[in-house]
């Protein structure tokens, strides 16, 4: 069995995080444009007036800020949990020569599978074994079921068993404690609780911008940390 073909190597998630945070960084300099020129929309001749951007409306954009930012956080940590498949799944000696922490991981992958399943499990000994717990199609992507924040980062890595220095300066002395406010405002939008103005009431550009600079800054040294854990292949046990 190979390794899904949605699974994405270290460069490609990469390049990934490098389009989503321009996504993020050409967001936030619209809405800072939005609430400090306060600029007209204009349809052209045959729609009429040019209309402003009212209050609710500059709220609701400005709500949506959440929304990018946890797209890019649970989008760059899935990925990069795809890269570390990747090489994982090509580890000559297969699950004998994985570091104990992937070991148990695999191990409670095959735990959970269907155990009509695991009845091909004696075809699957060793590297293939490695392959089929670690295999995820996207309808099988359940890592961080929309809850990803700095604490289920810092647990992934423990799972995974790659480290990672956070650059206080660089996230604001925050140190990623802010994407539990990300999640937050995600889930209460996505599960209907509050409205899209309320979020936005409650919110600012200058801050929200700030942590959307903050996340960057975060996931760029967790990818650090993953892209050492590859590079020096510390996801297998040295002979």
């Amino acid at each position: 069995m190979s390794v899904s073909a949605s699974i994405l190597s270290l460069e490609d998630a990469k390049d990934n995080f490098d389009r989503r945070k321009k996504e993020v960084t050409h967001f936030f300099q619209f809405v800072e444009l939005v609430f400090n020129k306060k600029p007209d929309l204009s349809f052209g001749e045959d729609f009429g007036d040019n209309h402003a951007f009212t209050r609710r409306i500059t709220k609701m954009l400005l709500a949506n800020g959440y929304l990018v930012i946890y797209n890019l956080v649970e989008a760059t940590m899935t990925n990069l949990l795809d890269a570390i498949h990747v090489e994982v799944c090509s580890v000559e000696g297969g699950f004998e020569r994985l570091r104990k922490e992937l070991q148990i991981l695999i191990l409670k992958r095959l735990r959970d599978r269907n155990l009509s399943e695991l009845e091909k499990m004696p075809e699957r000994i060793g590297r293939g074994m490695v392959q089929y717990a670690l295999d995820t199609a996207p309808e099988d992507r359940k890592v961080f079921r929309g809850n990803v924040d700095a604490r289920k980062i810092k647990e992934a890595s423990e799972r995974y068993g790659f480290s990672f220095e956070i650059d206080y300066e660089a996230t604001n002395y925050n140190g990623g404690k802010r994407l539990v406010l990300v999640k937050s405002w995600r889930n209460k939008l996505a599960h209907g609780s509050h409205s899209f103005v309320e979020c936005g009431d409650a919110s600012s550009v200058d801050e929200l911008k700030k942590i959307s600079m903050e996340a960057i800054s975060y996931l760029e040294c967790v990818m650090a940390g993953v892209e050492k854990y590859i590079s020096q292949k510390e996801y297998v046990v040295p002979i």
